[in-house]
């Protein structure tokens, strides 16, 4: 493999073996085949005095050769003597072993590994060498979006020349080379690297899809989405494989409006859907965050199936209003929800002033709504003894939706021939009321859905009086509207376990004693008023319950003396049931004054009032506080 030192000399002769002075004529150097092969310039051309040198001839095999020397045309030639040439040092990894194209798949390590040995410049192989050898992918071709990558130990270390490698491949479908070089060598005639054939990796088999294509952040209602949504079947590699399949889309959350082709054949492994749209806006699935990336789609191909990138969708221009939120069930005298009312474009979409994040306009000018602008009324007329209450403050506008948040109903006055005698004709009549917004934008009107009002509630339910064994429930009827058939009470005991509900329905008085009750235990009660609409039990939106104990009240009180601003008073506690955990003093100014509390959690059986006014009168109460919880006797003598 490397130049001889002493290089070819020869003269142009007669038959006689003069020298013949013959410029011009051009020598060839050759070797029988299969013995070896020169290296170096293998011409040269006499000169003027007939002489003919060669300046870099070399063999690639050791052993000893002979060479022929020709001039052009074959006229004449002479052959050398026997030249010895041995074995040169390391200079190169020669690929004895290629990888077979049969054999390579995409992700799967080659089926035939390569086999390298240590070699002189000639390629003779090297016994005995103790070298590393590394090796190099090349990848034609791979690009982005594709997976450029290889595995397997890249470097082999042997001490007798021979270098197996194993667990080699590549995980790109292409053409490919794999380089070696030996680690020890840094300078070599030519590349110090030896190559492998070119080779062609098929794509493995189908293991996923992907959505190949980028969808935008925020896309407009119904309307195609562009450029074109792009699926690949993939290998494991990611390399698209280059067969037919069909592949499907859908949208990943329900009634998300989704229209176009859904089913499309991919005869080269990718589909293209391009007319696909969504009409709904993320709004009717958080309407906190109407912006929100609510939206992807599902993509499949037979066992496999992949999500895309979440999105928004937009909504296109304002064409009318609606109701954001309809009106709920309620009952007379309660809010019925908190309607919102909305500009909405053609799919039902509230349109909503745009975030930073997406560009103005994007899907036709945002039409701003005003709170003044938008008024509501009762949209069944004939229910003439219903009217709609707006509270103070009852409208607010949160991202051009108006909001009606005092919005109540109420029978209205007079309705009743008497003190909550009141007529109520049909009970299906109060199942289809309805409310009607009315906007000045191009003069827009919508109705609710239907939504019931129930009968009121009772008012004013408390623990009217105590005794040691007994308490005393109230209440009063509803405020508004008719009066209720009847009542529904229930109570228990908040033991550990609470106890089960004792229920009494079809109560027409407005008071109820529960005899026996506990006093080392509260008492938990409800009162509501029974359906007017069908059905047992009560109506909806029951008030909230009360709690009570069974506690004696004080037996006296007596104001033991006074001066100018305080007062010394005294009671007699119950002479019956649990005693007080302690107790709370209040005060009140007569004539009409507020009772309030000057002193609470009093372990005596008397307690000094300060602060008084010395022109004023006052009445002075004491309440015993049950061992039970947090409840006073309702009543004390003054």
């Amino acid at each position: 493999g490397e130049a001889c030192a002493q290089q070819p000399w020869l003269q142009v002769v007669d038959g006689a073996g003069n020298a013949v002075s013959q410029a011009g004529l051009i020598v060839t150097a050759s070797i029988p085949s299969g013995s070896a092969s020169l290296v170096g310039t293998l011409t040269a051309t006499s000169t003027a005095s007939g002489n003919v040198s060669f300046t870099d001839l070399g063999l690639t095999a050791s052993g000893t050769h002979a060479v022929t020397y020709t001039v052009a045309g074959g006229a004449y030639y002479v052959e050398s003597g026997h030249v010895r040439v041995s074995v040169g040092g390391p200079t190169f990894a020669r690929v004895l072993v290629n990888p077979r194209d049969s054999g390579l798949v995409a992700g799967v390590a080659f089926v035939t590994q390569p086999l390298v040995i240590a070699a002189d410049a000639g390629g003779n192989f090297l016994s005995g060498v103790a070298d590393t050898v590394n090796a190099i992918f090349t990848l034609f071709g791979c690009g982005d979006g594709q997976d450029c990558s290889y595995f397997g130990p890249l470097a082999h270390a042997a001490t007798d020349g021979v270098f197996p490698f194993s667990a080699l491949g590549s995980r790109y479908a292409g053409q490919i080379r794999v380089g070696f070089k030996l680690a020890s060598v840094s300078a070599c005639p030519g590349s110090c690297w030896s190559y492998t054939d070119v080779m062609t990796v098929a794509t493995g088999v189908p293991s996923r899809v992907v959505v190949a294509s980028n969808i935008s952040s925020a896309i407009c209602a119904s309307t195609a989405i562009s450029p074109a949504i792009s699926v690949q079947v993939q290998d494991a590699s990611g390399n698209t494989v280059v067969a037919s399949f069909v592949v499907s889309i859908a949208a990943k959350l329900e009634g998300a409006g989704l229209a176009g082709t859904l089913t499309v054949d991919a005869p080269q492994g990718v589909a293209t859907f391009s007319d696909i749209s969504l009409s709904r806006s993320c709004f009717h699935y958080d309407q906190d965050n109407p912006f929100a990336l609510c939206h992807s789609f599902v993509v499949s191909s037979g066992p496999f199936s992949a999500e895309s990138t979440p999105f928004t969708v937009i909504a296109r221009a304002a064409v009318g209003i609606s109701f954001g939120e309809n009106p709920e069930d309620t009952v007379v005298g309660q809010r019925a929800g908190t309607p919102r009312v909305y500009l909405v474009d053609l799919n039902g979409n509230p349109v909503l002033p745009l975030p930073a994040t997406v560009t103005p306009a994007l899907c036709g000018a945002v039409t701003t709504l005003s709170g003044t602008t938008v008024t509501l009324a009762m949209a069944q007329e004939q229910q003439a003894g219903m009217t709609l209450l707006l509270g103070m403050g009852v409208r607010s506008v949160v991202d051009s939706a108006v909001f009606f948040s005092g919005a109540n109903l109420n029978w209205q006055v007079p309705v009743c021939t008497a003190s909550h005698v009141c007529s109520f004709s049909s009970p299906a009549d109060n199942r289809i009321m309805r409310l009607r917004a009315s906007a000045s934008y191009n003069s827009m009107v919508v109705d609710s859905t239907t939504f019931s009002v129930d009968v009121g509630h009772p008012t004013d339910f408390i623990a009217a009086e105590t005794s040691a064994t007994s308490i005393l429930l109230r209440w009063q009827a509803p405020s508004h509207g008719p009066t209720p058939q009847a009542y529904t009470l229930r109570y228990r005991y908040l033991s550990t376990p609470p106890s089960s509900w004792s229920e009494f329905p079809g109560l027409q008085a407005t008071e109820f004693l529960v005899g026996g009750a506990r006093s080392d235990v509260l008492l938990e009660a409800e009162v509501c008023a029974e359906s007017l609409l069908g059905g047992a039990g009560c109506a909806i939106k029951r008030p909230a319950p009360v709690f009570a104990a069974a506690i004696q009240p004080v037996a006296s009180l007596e104001v033991l003396f006074a001066t100018e601003n305080r007062a010394l008073v005294a009671w007699e506690p119950a002479r019956s049931g649990a005693p007080a955990a302690s107790y709370r003093v209040t005060s009140t100014i007569v004539p009409g004054g507020l009772e309030i509390t000057v002193a609470e959690g009093v372990l005596a059986n008397s307690t000094t009032v300060t602060n008084l006014d010395p022109t004023k009168a006052y009445i002075i109460r004491a309440y015993p506080k049950s061992p039970a919880g947090d409840f006073y006797a309702p009543t004390s003598p003054s």
